[in-house]
């Protein structure tokens, strides 16, 4: 969690993670080469967290707190994406959520401890390969009016938000989801 509390320490006093003047002297540190690749919504989120308070410890355990409900949140949408009753999709999101991986990979490895983005992967692709695909398919590929609905339909919007969600939550998941 040393990394992480750093990031969270620049960001409190500079702004952003990638860059600070207590390290790296006598220049400072400069992380822009070293990008947390795909993890731009977990670093806006601490940033905004940030902003309340510039305790790193309790910015980056209030962090590993609010994954549980975001976890859940994220398996149970993807459960009823997948047709699952109220109830089931209840008991598997809880079952989801307090998997030991989890537990196991807790603070030190923070980011890998909001998979929350997974389970709508998933529910997106079992239901695109399934019967009723939640993108539907353009009826007519060489009329401009055709791609122009698809691209407005519901189905579509809601799979291109939860690939730009988890493309921003971190690239370990998104290279398993790939």
């Amino acid at each position: 969690a040393n990394l992480t509390m750093s990031a969270i320490r620049n960001m409190t006093e500079g702004g952003w993670y990638t860059t600070t003047e207590r390290l790296g002297a006598p220049f400072g540190q400069n992380l822009n080469d070293f990008p947390a690749a795909g993890d731009f919504l977990h670093l806006s989120a601490i940033w905004l967290m940030t902003r309340f308070t510039s305790s790193p410890g309790l910015v980056l355990n209030l962090f590993f707190l609010g994954t549980y409900p975001i976890v859940w949140l994220g398996a149970y949408v993807g459960a009823r994406m997948l047709r699952l009753s109220r109830p089931v999709a209840f008991v598997v999101a809880m079952l989801y959520t307090f998997l030991p991986y989890h537990f196991q990979h807790g603070p030190s490895h923070l980011f890998l401890s909001s998979y929350w983005a997974v389970p709508l992967w998933v529910a997106l692709y079992v239901r695109q390969l399934g019967d009723e695909p939640i993108v539907p398919a353009v009826t007519h590929p060489l009329s401009l009016a055709s791609w122009a609905r698809w691209v407005r339909a519901p189905g579509t919007l809601l799979a291109l938000a939860i690939v730009v969600c988890g493309a921003t939550t971190g690239l370990y998941y998104a290279v398993f989801s790939v």
